[in-house]
């Protein structure tokens, strides 16, 4: 059923880049009316409004099953007695699963923002110039290996939480047989 469910999604997404493609193709050569092209300019903003409704939905969706995942794995009795992380296998995919740290950053121009960057060793002047910024991802990344490594975070930094992560990766007979390689 899932991988029916992905090769139609796959099927979807191929005819309608082709439509999508074909449009734009008529409305740069200017074999579109101004009427048609206004037409069309809607239609992509409501194929925009309704994809990033879906992309919303599904991105709850899978912060769901890396919950569920990271719970069966992380909290069983195996991991917990023994340390061990697992993955699971599925018919389309592989979950890792994994435990990350995650801190608030402190807000622009308070004195723990202040104290945050000049841990980092960044002049004060760049700092009040508004030059130099974090970037978040990779400061979650630094605070999870400090934590990882036993040590404290760096001062400014807000609560830390933990927070459960899957890493999917795309099983080889998962592949639809037309899909290339890639």
């Amino acid at each position: 059923m899932l991988q029916t469910l992905l090769h139609k999604i796959e099927d979807l997404h191929v005819e309608f880049r082709g439509e999508m493609q074909t449009l734009t193709a008529a409305m740069r050569d200017g074999k579109k009316t101004p009427e048609e092209t206004t037409d069309i300019g809607f239609l992509f903003r409501e194929c925009e409004s309704i994809l990033d409704d879906w992309r919303k939905d599904c991105q709850a969706s899978k912060l769901l099953a890396e919950l569920l995942i990271a719970k069966v794995i992380l909290f069983s009795p195996k991991s917990v007695n023994e340390g061990v992380e697992d993955t699971v296998h599925g018919t389309l995919a592989t979950a890792t699963p994994r435990l990350t740290t995650e801190s608030g950053l402190p807000k622009r121009g308070t004195p723990e923002y202040t104290a945050l960057l000049s841990h980092y060793g960044i002049p004060i002047e760049l700092i009040n110039k508004g030059l130099i910024a974090l970037h978040y991802v990779e400061f979650a990344k630094e605070v999870t290996r400090l934590q990882e490594d036993g040590k404290p975070p760096p001062p400014g930094v807000g609560e830390s939480y933990s927070k459960f992560r899957c890493t999917f990766r795309r099983k080889s007979n998962g592949r639809r047989p037309d899909k290339p390689v890639k």
